[in-house]
């Protein structure tokens, strides 16, 4: 958002420009009926009075102009700031309500230095002043009612020694008003004035003696007027009084010296100076220059349409990273482009471009505006870094967590821990209870499960019971309060926050997992994978029933058949 500065009441011609773009952020049209309005200070009334909006302004895409008359209606008034908001409007379909595009005052601004030469401007009277005379009496020298001390009034000028003669200081100089030191004698000429007198006892009598301009076409009728009066009806009847007269222009110097200063420069305090100064310093003066103009020059030397130096610009790399460009044709002035600075490099005042406008072919010589970029969308380069970011810390927890992604853990365990859930045979499953097999019928004297235990082979070795009730400590248990802990979303600062607390808990984990877990399960495995061996030996005629072929009992063989030849022993 830009501010536009401080503008006089009724200022009627007020001017911003702004740029829509679309998400991957080349400049798009404002669209959907565009409305834009203006809110006073913190008020929730908004007004869209004296606004005129020009979407695509110049037909250049994107390019919006916003011309506001301050004059047309009371909302406008001084002593107030001003925000200008899109308040109707998408881009490429995407609303953009709300958008701050702009903001100004109305002489909202406190200048010190301007308010004290206006009060000092204000004890200076005005020509309307002087000739209406409507000042105090002590501010002007009224010769109708003012004396002048030393000086001998004469009731009538009967003879020359009462208008009495002197050596004058009067010039001829034009136009500007000179007087300098000048010996008069009888019958000197100046134009349109007789001199007589011998300049001692009469003295000299100046007398008008033609109609023309006694000082020269640059002198008001005003002015030589009084002149002219002065000359036909007054001279000093000494040169005592000259002295008198010099004095007070003396005094006169002296109060004009002692108003300008003792370090009053023509350079910086004439008020011309002033105004130059002034015209510098505002955005509306003659010399202004809108604050969000970065850099205003012509293209250089160009390289490609996406590559070209500047004539003038900053020495700073990166000082127009992602700013708007706008190139005009040097030739036809109507053709514009509008990009996105993607890099400039200072010592060169080389502009690298996002992407070619493509509007027109850019040259050497073309005009080059460069406007510092308000509410800008991240660049793809910007985004793809931040992917990239993510992706090495996701690729950081695939690492960590790359056994337990290859090793199904908690299947294995649920396989161990159930054996029934692995079918023997399609007729039934066997259910484990301490080790021992149940619902088999026992044949004749075989009425333990040890009786059998160790035949044809079998493994002997008992299961590791601690151990494996240990890894179920673990999986329902530590594992699940471990994960539990973890840090909801709602409570991370960022994305990063959160990557980093799982990776903890993860190398936790491993930690807890890197070493007991893989050994037990392959223990499991090979304790499994034998109990298998045998289990897939194992017959059920009948479901839940497990058929025995008995041999030998106690060493002893058995002979008969149990059916139509009894059980017998040798």
């Amino acid at each position: 958002m830009a501010y536009l500065g401080d503008y006089a009441e009724d200022y009627a011609t007020l001017n911003l420009k702004f740029t829509t773009r679309q998400t991957t952020g080349a400049p798009f049209t404002l669209g959907g009926t565009p409305v834009i309005s203006v809110y006073k200070a913190n008020d929730l009334t908004q007004s869209t009075a004296g606004i005129t909006l020009t979407a695509d302004f110049d037909s250049v895409t994107g390019l919006n102009n916003v011309l506001i008359d301050l004059s047309a209606d009371a909302f406008y008034a001084v002593g107030n700031d001003y925000q200008i908001v899109i308040t109707t409007g998408t881009v490429n379909s995407v609303s953009v309500v709300g958008e701050v595009v702009g903001e100004f005052s109305i002489e909202n601004r406190y200048d010190q230095q301007t308010a004290d030469h206006t009060a000092a401007l204000a004890d200076i009277p005005t020509v309307a002043e002087f000739n209406a005379r409507t000042l105090a009496a002590a501010d002007y020298f009224d010769p109708a009612a003012d004396t002048v001390a030393n000086v001998t009034t004469t009731a009538n000028l009967t003879t020359n020694n009462d208008k009495t003669g002197y050596t004058a200081t009067l010039a001829t100089t034009q136009p500007s008003i000179t007087w300098q030191p000048q010996t008069i004698t009888a019958g000197d000429a100046i134009p349109n004035v007789t001199i007589t007198g011998t300049g001692t006892a009469d003295g000299f009598v100046f007398t008008r003696s033609g109609a023309g301009d006694l000082f020269g076409t640059n002198w008001t009728a005003e002015m030589v007027a009084a002149a002219a009066s002065a000359i036909t009806t007054y001279a000093p009847a000494t040169e005592a009084k000259q002295d008198i007269i010099d004095a007070n222009v003396d005094l006169v110097l002296v109060d004009t010296d002692a108003m300008k200063g003792a370090t009053f420069s023509e350079a910086t305090d004439s008020l011309e100076a002033i105004r130059d100064r002034g015209d510098t310093a505002w955005t509306t003066g003659a010399g202004g220059t809108p604050p969000q103009l970065l850099q205003n020059t012509t293209i250089a030397t160009l390289s490609t349409q996406t590559s070209f130096t500047l004539t003038a610009g900053s020495a700073d790399n990166d000082a127009y990273n992602n700013a708007a460009i706008i190139i005009t044709d040097s030739a036809t002035s109507t053709q514009k482009a509008v990009a996105l600075v993607s890099d400039y490099v200072g010592a060169t005042k080389t502009i690298t471009l996002s992407a070619d406008p493509a509007i027109f072919t850019m040259a050497a010589g073309d005009t080059v505006d460069i406007l510092a970029n308000i509410g800008s969308a991240p660049t793809v380069t910007q985004i793809t870094a931040d992917m990239d970011a993510n992706s090495t810390q996701l690729a950081a927890i695939v690492a960590d967590t790359n056994e337990l992604q290859t090793d199904d853990v908690p299947a294995l365990i649920a396989a161990l821990n159930n054996v029934a859930a692995t079918d023997i045979v399609s007729a039934g499953a066997i259910t484990t209870l301490t080790g021992a097999v149940v619902n088999v019928d026992t044949v004749d004297t075989c009425t333990t499960n040890t009786d059998m235990r160790g035949t044809d082979s079998a493994n002997t070795t008992a299961p590791d019971n601690a151990g494996i009730a240990a890894i179920l400590v673990d999986t329902a248990t530590t594992i699940p309060a471990t994960l539990a802990s973890l840090a909801t979303a709602a409570s991370l600062a960022s994305v990063d926050g959160k990557i980093d607390t799982i990776d903890a808990l993860v190398d936790a984990i491993l930690v807890d997992t890197g070493t007991d877990i893989p050994a037990l399960i392959t223990t499991l495995d090979t304790v499994a994978d034998a109990i298998k061996v045998k289990t897939d030996q194992l017959t059920f005629t009948k479901a839940n029933e497990l058929d025995a072929n008995a041999q030998s009992v106690n060493g002893v063989t058995l002979t008969g058949d149990g059916s139509t030849t009894p059980f017998d022993v040798v």
